[in-house]
This record gives C-alpha cells, sequence and structure tokens, in this order.
C-alpha cells in the first residue's frame, strides 16, 4: 500500500480555495483518491471554523510536522527488577 503524501500534522494549503490549516485526517478511497481533513487554526465568532476536505493534489506544504526518529523507542512495557542479595535471606 502507497504511503500518504502528505502527515498527520502538516500544515497546508488549498490552493483553489486558499483555506490554510492543520491535516487533522487523511482518507484513502477505493479508486485512487487520496483526501485530507484540514483544520483551521483561525477562530470565528470565538469558534473553530468548520474543518474541509480536499483532495491530495490541491494541497501544497506550508510548514511540515516534525518527524519523530523512528529508531528512538518511546516507551513501553519495562522488565521487572531484579532484586539483589539481602542481608535478611539466609539467616
Amino acid at each position: 500500500m502507497e504511503k500518504f503524501k502528505f502527515n498527520l500534522g502538516d500544515k497546508v494549503k488549498d490552493k483553489v480555495t486558499g483555506y490554510t490549516g492543520i491535516i487533522i485526517g487523511q482518507t484513502r478511497w477505493l479508486y485512487g483518491c487520496t483526501r485530507y481533513t484540514i483544520q483551521a487554526q483561525e477562530l470565528k465568532d470565538g469558534k473553530p471554523v468548520e474543518a474541509i476536505s480536499c483532495d491530495e493534489a490541491a494541497l501544497d506544504v506550508v510548514e511540515p510536522v516534525p518527524v519523530k526518529d523512528p529508531v528512538r523507542k518511546s516507551g513501553g512495557p519495562t522488565r521487572e527488577p531484579s532484586r539483589g542479595p539481602s542481608a535478611a535471606r539466609g539467616r
């Protein structure tokens, strides 16, 4: 399966409407259409502007999201702590 051209969190601009925002969703459709849901960072009357969906070809990256280092682990299960020899043992 192909990778998406843009990443979640990228700031993009729609070439057709000029709408600028952050990618909050990615959708790949059955016959090859790839669309992105974009949320503007501005408010209108104190409320978030409605998110829009755009075709991949209509978007330009304004500011890419920093990509995390894939080699570095960021968490996960830890090993059980081991007990060293105790002075109270063996008495």
